[in-house]
């Protein structure tokens, strides 16, 4: 898909769903975050319901090593010119998503305090499910200690900014959330 703010359909499309319902927290969204900008977040004032953006990293170069043709700092350049545009109600439907795996499970901290300092205040983690095996190098499973001692540093950092933070330990039953 091309930029989404370069796309006139995407106007066209929110405007008529805004047409049908005009409900507020109508629109949910699941964006690596590299195309949104002021435009965008303009489109959806008052109408958010979710958005969330999977970076997957907490630094530029776990980023441009796994986002091929991306670029660490435009994204987080969009996603600070997305966040400026929004009020605080819909800030708040914002959250920052990483899908860990054995390459980047040691930047959670980082990631958690990086949603912090843009002002993001929900974080979640999920656990890379491995799908072929030639993935099974990727599975936390191998390193279930090391990974459960970041969810906890994070969680500390979590209180820190106040961020809500959702990740699942290994061995526990229940999320964790704060």
């Amino acid at each position: 898909m091309g930029r989404v703010s370069n796309i006139p359909q995407f106007k066209q499309v929110l405007q008529h769903i805004y047409s049908l319902n005009h409900r507020d927290n109508l629109i949910q969204i699941t964006t690596n975050g590299t195309k949104l900008s002021k435009n965008i977040a303009e489109l959806l004032k008052g109408h958010l319901g979710r958005l969330v953006i999977s970076l997957n990293a907490a630094t530029e170069v776990t980023y441009n090593r796994d986002m091929k043709h991306g670029d660490f700092k435009n994204t987080l350049s969009a996603i600070q010119d997305f966040l400026s545009e929004l009020n605080d109600k819909d800030r708040t439907k914002v959250s920052l998503h990483l899908v860990a795996h054995t390459l980047n499970y040691k930047e959670i901290p980082d990631f958690v305090a990086l949603a912090g300092r843009l002002g993001i205040s929900q974080v979640g983690i999920d656990q890379y499910l491995v799908g072929t095996v030639d993935h099974v190098k990727y599975s936390l499973y191998w390193i279930k200690d090391d990974y459960n001692k970041m969810i906890e540093q994070a969680t500390q950092i979590a209180n820190k900014f106040n961020i809500l933070f959702s990740a699942r330990k290994f061995f526990v039953e229940k999320t964790q959330e704060l």
